[in-house]
């Protein structure tokens, strides 16, 4: 895809404000988030799963012991299987991290293990007599078989699940309905007017509702009305009143890379390979349609004078990068973000409180889907003096439905 291609894409689908979508706004409708979708996991017996022993601890002393690259290698397995700092990983994101930097599901069993038993004797103390380190290392070896087993086949299965969980369809009406609550509320923010949303979420409940016609708009997301639906970024050129323009930047479980190369969504079953960036924290757009995804939703910001951002963490680099540029560009831009913070993992906080201290942005740390969260929203849009006269107006027309007026007693 070619930059102009980007830019009219951008051009057309692009507006006064856009919607950014995180984990946090189909929480609302009941889906996991990372971080509740692995405590789920660890009531399976994830965790015991991941258990070697007692916690492994290295400090500048022993690191020059080994090569750096190893030491490294085997540390980050160790430390994401709970055992370097004695937690377990926070969320489903750290999980997939370390498997990923580690490749403990792509590297032969034998170059593991001699990783994890470098790392071990060196922890340990051990000396480097061959012959004992050798009687040590056939005993270790035979009990860490099993764990490799059983961990590649739980990482398997655990990836299996995630795409389960995030499948919704047509038939499951108790998260349907609680999404069609939230996202109306969503779409007030585009009163007459096609709408701009994008998301990091590989869920399909937007899918699911436009399936069902309750949101009583087209829904265009790349893959028109062809059937079987195949991915073509033209399609994001189809006219658009009344539409949802809906960008998936990561991805989602439907999606398949046919024998021919093109994507093709399976909705509503999940397919054997399945077309997303994998859930890890700092993620990579680096082939297509990510890379063209990433470029659309760049070239959207320099168009918009607001984004409003819902439950998102902006722990993904990408993301993060491109916000921050459009923040401290010279163009009028406010972003508007809505999340609570995270008192359990406050770590998780840290780039909204980061993103917070610029005064173009405004954190509502709250839920959105809650009415005093809603109508706080529109009024800050309200207030950005940037914004047309003439979608002001509109947007306080909606902000009026909200109001309850109580009629003074006489």
């Amino acid at each position: 895809m070619t930059q102009a291609q980007i830019e009219s894409i951008a051009r057309n689908a692009g507006g006064e404000i856009s919607v950014f979508l995180g984990a946090g706004a189909s929480a609302a409708a009941g889906l996991p988030t990372m971080v509740s979708f692995l405590d789920k996991a660890y009531g399976e017996g994830f965790v015991k799963k991941l258990d070697l022993g007692q916690p492994y601890y290295i400090n500048s002393n022993n690191v020059s012991q080994v090569s750096t690259n190893k030491t490294a290698m085997a540390l980050r397995l160790f430390q994401a299987a709970g055992l370097g700092s004695g937690k377990p990983p926070i969320d489903l994101e750290e999980i997939f991290d370390f498997i990923h930097k580690s490749g403990v599901m792509n590297a032969s069993k034998e170059t593991i293990k001699a990783l994890l038993w470098t790392f071990k004797i060196c922890q340990e103390g051990h000396s480097w007599d061959f012959a004992q380190s050798r009687k040590s290392y056939v005993d270790y070896s035979a009990a860490l078989d099993g764990w490799l087993q059983d961990f590649q086949q739980t990482v398997t299965d655990l990836r299996r699940k995630m795409y389960e969980s995030f499948l919704i369809d047509s038939t499951q009406n108790d998260i349907l309905s609680r999404a069609e609550s939230c996202y109306r509320s969503i779409l007030k923010l585009f009163p007459d007017r096609h709408a701009t949303v994008f998301t990091t979420n590989y869920d399909t409940i937007f899918e699911a509702l436009n399936n069902t016609e309750q949101l009583g708009r087209t829904l265009i997301d790349g893959f028109g009305k062809q059937r079987p639906p195949h991915y073509d970024a033209e399609n994001f050129l189809a006219s658009h009143d009344n539409s949802i323009f809906y960008f998936k930047l990561h991805g989602s479980v439907t999606w398949h890379h046919n024998p021919n190369g093109k994507i093709r969504d399976f909705f509503p079953s999940v397919p054997k390979n399945v077309v997303l960036l994998e859930p890890v924290i700092s993620k990579t757009p680096d082939k297509a349609p990510f890379t063209h995804l990433y470029s659309i939703f760049e070239q959207v910001l320099k168009s918009n004078t607001i984004c409003v951002c819902i439950g998102f963490s902006f722990r993904d680099d990408s993301v993060r990068n491109i916000m921050l540029k459009r923040l401290e560009s010279s163009k009028p831009f406010t972003l508007i973000i809505v999340a609570p913070e995270d008192e359990k993992h406050p770590q998780l906080n840290q780039h909204l409180q980061l993103l917070s201290k610029s005064p173009r942005v405004h954190w509502l740390k709250d839920y959105w889907g809650e009415a005093k969260t809603d109508i706080s929203v529109l009024e800050k849009v309200c207030d950005v003096s940037e914004l047309s006269d003439e979608y002001k107006s509109a947007l306080r027309k909606e902000l009026m439905k909200d109001l309850v007026i109580i009629p003074k007693s006489k």
